[in-house]
């Protein structure tokens, strides 16, 4: 199992399978990433091809990441993050998801 992160041009493309297991590791390569983010910061992850309730961690740490300075927009969400989103009560954090 592993997972990638990209971010160029205040596009951030996540691919692999997110679950415990890679989220952690790509929540530390965030922190260095996303530094620099202003403005809005599109989340790609039309890559993910797995994606467990980490994903929905993954998806908080960049929004508290760059609440001061960026806002964030999410663009192919997978069904299986959007359907935990929903169980747990944060589907409005996707709500301009493309």
């Amino acid at each position: 199992m592993s997972a990638q992160l990209s971010y160029v041009d205040q596009v951030l493309t996540i691919s692999g399978e997110l679950s415990f297991s890679t989220v952690q590791r790509l929540q530390q390569q965030l922190k260095n990433d996303l530094l620099g983010a202003t403005d809005t910061v599109l989340v790609d992850l039309s890559a993910v091809t797995k994606a467990d309730t980490a994903s929905l961690a993954l998806c908080l740490s960049i929004e508290r990441l760059v609440a001061k300075k960026a806002t964030v927009s999410y663009q192919h969400v997978p069904q299986a993050i959007l359907a935990i989103a929903e169980s747990v009560g944060i589907a409005e954090l996707f709500s301009k998801a493309n």
